[in-house]
């Protein structure tokens, strides 16, 4: 069983919402702490319970190309179960699934299967270690730049 990681603004979207809830998608709230302690314990019984955990750790789409840092929750559940991490690099839905917009757009895109990485522990710095491995690995073959240091500035009802 696959269970998808998806930030807690879609939970509550009309199509989106309803879909993403009928696969049995795992909501995250990304901007509060002690909510998103409860979504990452969510996300390692899921784990335990051997389900595939599927996370997006940029946790956004946005207009502006470029790879943003990287969300822990679903690296610090990887580490502490020593889960392996299948990077996967997805070129190409910036311009067919734009920010703020419903429907897609005609347009290809490419899928780059990339490393297996295991954390080298279980602790915080392993988890950090092997978020930091995976977003270099994506790096390498999304062809964008680095905004690791940007910070990104969310309306307080975003669409997408």
């Amino acid at each position: 069983k696959y269970s998808f990681v998806a930030k807690y603004e879609l939970k509550h979207q009309w199509i989106a919402g309803l879909f993403l809830k009928r696969i049995g998608t795992i909501f995250v709230r990304r901007w509060d702490t002690s909510g998103s302690i409860k979504d990452t314990a969510d996300i390692l019984q899921a784990a335990e319970h051997g389900e595939r955990i599927i996370s997006f750790p940029e946790g956004t789409l946005t207009r502006m190309p470029g790879l943003l840092g990287f969300h822990l929750g679903a690296f610090a559940v990887a580490a502490q179960l020593a889960i392996p991490v299948q990077t996967l690099t997805i070129r190409g839905t910036r311009s067919i699934l734009r920010c703020g917009q419903w429907f897609p757009h005609r347009g290809s895109i490419s899928l780059h299967i990339g490393k297996v990485l295991v954390a080298d522990g279980e602790d915080f710095d392993a988890a950090l270690r092997l978020r930091d491995l995976a977003r270099g690995e994506i790096l390498q073959n999304c062809h964008e730049p680095d905004l690791a240091h940007e910070r990104m500035i969310f309306d307080e009802n975003p669409q997408v």
